[in-house]
């Protein structure tokens, strides 16, 4: 009988990749061994409290260690990070793994030394290679990675996510963790160009703050364009289904995105949305004809989309 081990982020905090990961452990049971704000220990959860990779490196591969018995293969999350450190646990301990590669992993860090070279490595040893779109599964046989064993596997959307009977608010939200990554000051760039035209609309940002330096650049872009009353950031919420349905437009943003599953998210709760087209965002959207397009970083595009769809 197989028994694995989710290795991999665990909320909190509650965003991306820890929430895919900690939505396949629910469904499919077995271990998790991972890192998280808080450390956590129970009968099928063992969290250490996330610390930079260099310590937490040792520290996950004694707890994968001490569970050994319990454990013939890994499902890792992030290539460069767990997916390495089950490559290293597979060196030591002849545990097999799996990696899921979410988008920055391979997006961005395919492009970064030394990051490069950990995600090559964990990705070729890998006995399988999972991808959330066809977007990541092209560009790692671009790079190329010699693992024939790539299968794209959908992240999959939690029934929290659905129309509600709930009043709307001339508001136009975003979710995503605050960095540049997300492309928020594209989207504030845009709704000052147009703010005069549609007055009564505001915009809510939700997620948490993970680059205060650029969080400084948003609030430089709000105060400059004298929109302080009309940007708020929520930071990081649990009632994400709520705010979408109360929202009126969904925008994203970003300039690179492995799948885009806020922007499904979204699209269940049947908002009208706007996305930028990269990576593997049009692949979210599916045949929905409920989102519009913009190049991948233009900020004029998405004001006059912005427009198109609110000035009524």
């Amino acid at each position: 009988m197989e028994k694995h081990a989710i290795l991999g982020p665990y909320p909190p905090p509650f965003e991306g990749v820890g929430i895919v990961a900690k939505q396949q452990h629910e469904r499919v049971g077995g271990l998790f061994i991972g890192t998280s704000k808080r450390k956590s220990k129970s009968a099928n959860i063992d969290l250490i409290k996330k610390g930079s990779f260099a310590i937490d490196i040792p520290r996950l591969l004694w707890k994968i260690l001490k569970h050994r018995k319990d454990i013939n293969v890994i499902n890792a999350h992030f290539a460069t990070t767990f997916g390495f450190i089950s490559y290293l646990a597979k060196k030591l301990y002849g545990i097999s793994y799996t990696v899921t590669c979410h988008g920055s992993d391979i997006l961005v860090n395919l492009r970064k030394t030394p990051h490069k070279w950990l995600t090559k490595i964990a990705l070729e040893n890998a006995d399988e290679i999972h991808v959330v779109s066809r977007a990541l599964k092209r560009k790692i046989q671009d790079s190329g990675v010699k693992n024939p064993a790539i299968e794209i596997t959908r992240n999959k959307l939690s029934p929290k996510f659905k129309k509600m009977n709930i009043a709307k608010k001339k508001q136009i939200i975003s979710v995503g963790a605050v960095y540049e990554r997300k492309g928020f000051d594209i989207l504030l760039k845009a709704f000052a160009k147009v703010a005069d035209k549609i007055p009564k609309y505001s915009v809510v940002i939700v997620g948490r703050t993970a680059d205060s330096h650029y969080k400084k650049k948003l609030n430089k872009i709000i105060k400059e364009n004298n929109l302080q009353e009309r940007v708020k950031f929520l930071g990081q919420r649990e009632d994400i289904p709520e705010l979408l349905n109360e929202s009126e437009l969904f925008v994203m943003p970003s300039r690179s995105e492995g799948y885009g599953l806020a922007l499904a998210e979204a699209l269940a709760c049947g908002l009208d949305c706007i996305a930028s087209k990269t990576g593997g965002i049009p692949e979210a959207v599916g045949n929905k004809r409920k989102c519009k397009f913009f190049r991948n970083g233009s900020i004029k595009e998405l004001a006059e989309l912005l427009e198109k769809q609110l000035k009524h």
